[in-house]
């Protein structure tokens, strides 16, 4: 029993129950586990959560229809396609 832990059990001691359940509730989820100890600490940005989103290989209807409207628009020359270098 690490120092910290054993903090955290005394000050629960004076809590109520209840709160003090959800103390040590909250104590053992910040306890690493034996399993995928070293994934569970590595951050993970939010690039990286859509990278994995898009890579998934399922069909998205409505991303389509909008794709195939903005190239109907552009074959007909009402939009044009953003360019960078006029900003």
């Amino acid at each position: 029993m690490t120092a910290t832990v054993a903090q955290i059990a005394k000050i629960s001691q004076e809590l109520p129950a209840q709160k003090a359940e959800q103390v040590l509730v909250f104590a053992r989820s910040l306890l690493p586990s034996a399993k995928g100890k070293a994934e569970s600490r590595k951050p993970v940005s939010g690039n990286d959560a859509w990278e994995k989103i898009i890579a998934t290989p399922r069909h998205r209807p409505k991303l389509e229809a909008v794709r195939k409207r903005l190239h109907r628009l552009k074959q007909e020359e009402k939009i044009q396609p953003f360019d960078f270098k006029r900003l």
